[in-house]
């Protein structure tokens, strides 16, 4: 009966330990991502790079017909540049300023394309002609 009892206490000692590795693993490994997600908001090139890539993905939506959607990636851009900015106030200025200035123009073009489709589709049809397939015959 004795080593019945001494089995099951090293059972549960030996679950206990592979818990708490889990445990620490887990920990481990949420600082070492917590970290390097610091590491990269305190980067001012891999900001850039993450305002690029949302630019990007503005661009390709305009070009691919969807004005609204890029609307808003232009946006979110234009505040990823912004903080950029705020937390990195010289970082390559006359890139900052080049990207800010395309991004006017593109904002602004989205703007003015976004309220002409909505405008055009508020627009009732021009009226046409009403034509008869078969016009009656005139008795003489």
């Amino acid at each position: 009966m004795l080593k019945v009892e001494i089995f099951s206490i090293r059972v549960s000692l030996l679950r206990r330990n592979a818990l708490m590795k889990k445990r620490v693993l887990a920990l481990a490994t949420l600082i070492a991502l917590l970290g390097s997600v610091a590491v990269r908001a305190d980067d001012p090139d891999d900001a850039y790079v993450d305002f690029y890539a949302v630019l990007q993905q503005a661009d390709k939506l305009s070009t691919n017909g969807s004005p609204r959607e890029a609307f808003m990636r232009y946006q979110q851009a234009e505040v990823a540049l912004r903080t950029l900015q705020r937390n990195h106030p010289d970082y390559n200025r006359q890139l900052v300023e080049y990207r800010e200035a395309y991004l006017d123009r593109r904002l602004e073009q989205m703007a003015h394309q976004t309220t002409n489709k909505t405008a055009s589709a508020n627009k009732p049809a021009p009226a046409q002609p009403q034509t008869v397939a078969n016009p009656p015959k005139a008795n003489k």
